[in-house]
């Protein structure tokens, strides 16, 4: 008899012919809301941000929806490591660093109040290193 019980409470596909590595996979609160968002980068060079648990009256078990999804973007390079992070000096909010095959992007994120599902927007500023 187990004492604990594993199941799925989330789960989406990323692309159909995407690839990623293990290390390309963070779980983080990038904006510093008290809530961990799941981040998830491809050899495609696609960057996505997802908040499985943004709707908090919808139960967990619900699956994936679209609502979900808070940033998509495609970074022009293959990603082949997320680390998050106080990479930018003076600054008080965690960055997400992103390892290329010859430079790291180091992004920093604010939310602009907004009318989407999300009630905010998502903006990034960017510097790369290589």
């Amino acid at each position: 008899m187990s004492l604990f019980k594993a199941r799925d409470l989330w789960s989406t596909r990323c692309g159909s012919d995407e690839t990623f590595e293990r290390s390309s996979l963070l779980v983080a609160d990038l904006w510093g809301q008290g809530s961990d968002h799941l981040t998830v980068g491809s050899h495609e060079g696609v960057l996505r941000i997802f908040n499985p648990f943004a709707d908090a009256q919808v139960s967990p078990e619900r699956g994936f929806s679209p609502i979900d999804v808070v940033i998509e973007i495609d970074v022009g390079q293959p990603i082949l490591q997320l680390a998050a992070g106080r990479f930018i000096s003076g600054s008080k909010s965690l960055s997400l660093a992103i390892l290329h095959p010859r430079s790291i992007g180091v992004y920093n994120f604010t939310t602009i109040a907004g009318s989407t599902e999300h009630e905010s927007f998502p903006s990034s500023d960017s510097a790369h290193f290589g």
